[in-house]
């Protein structure tokens, strides 16, 4: 089985004041490369989309080398890894005009039913003989949660509206981390580059949602943040920076 690879130019709507690639943007073209992997596997949207299903991100793990900028030719890659049950493990790279490597991204889906919102855990719509085991990191992607000692704090909220629903009529997984960078402000971004992206994506929110915005950092640095609906936890993420 062969890699779903694709070369992009990063256009100036895409970056930050840096002319950096913003990270919601960034994983804007991971989602498509997953698009038109799981296509080519045969379980695309097109296929999935009259039998009542589609896929759903549960978890994603993002480590920057180096930022691609406005202007950069990159080449992004993506791979079935494997299933476990209802999980299917897809990874990535983003690598330069030069072949370096700028970006390791991995992530895990299931699918799930468009009217009754659940899992079928027994679907087997790809091959085994269709993962390319190679892997991006030492270690799976992991849950996600804000550790006990982390006093999380609201920080802000934001009202689903227009701009985050996509065509699976919920917030769209990428706009996830448009609210959170959002949080830290100018200054902080300033002084401080993104290094490390872990999500864990736990229910749903849809439009007129309002999404209560948390945020704490432990000992080391590592900030949190957990979005939540309700009272309830709807995803958490794991931000690593380094300073400028």
């Amino acid at each position: 089985m062969e890699k779903c690879v694709r070369t992009v130019t990063v256009d100036s709507y895409d970056t930050d004041f840096r002319a950096d690639i913003k990270p919601h943007c960034l994983q804007n073209h991971l989602q498509e490369m997953a698009y038109l992997g799981s296509a080519m596997l045969g379980v695309g949207f097109d296929t999935l989309s009259p039998m009542n299903l589609f896929w759903a991100i549960l978890r994603l793990h993002i480590r920057i080398d180096r930022m691609p900028k406005w202007g950069d030719e990159i080449t992004l890659s993506t791979w079935h890894r494997k299933q476990s049950g209802p999980l299917y493990t897809r990874n990535f790279t983003v690598t330069s005009g030069s072949g370096g490597m700028m970006v390791r991204a991995s992530t895990v889906w299931t699918i799930m039913n468009i009217e009754t919102r659940g899992v079928d855990r027994h679907l087997a719509l790809v091959k085994e003989s269709q993962a390319i085991a190679e892997d991006v990191f030492d270690t799976d992607c992991a849950k996600i949660n804000p550790p006990s000692s982390v006093n999380m704090e609201l920080k802000g909220t934001h009202r689903i509206c227009y701009s985050d629903i996509d065509v699976n009529r919920h917030a769209n997984n990428a706009m996830y981390l448009s609210w959170v960078f959002d949080l830290f402000g100018m200054d902080f971004m300033s002084r401080h580059r993104i290094q490390d992206i872990q999500v864990q994506y736990a229910h749903e929110i849809h439009a007129d949602d309002e999404v209560s915005l948390y945020t704490g950092s432990d000992e080391n640095g590592i900030r949190y943040v957990q979005g939540r609906v309700g009272g309830i936890s709807c995803f958490s993420v794991r931000l690593e920076f380094s300073e400028v």
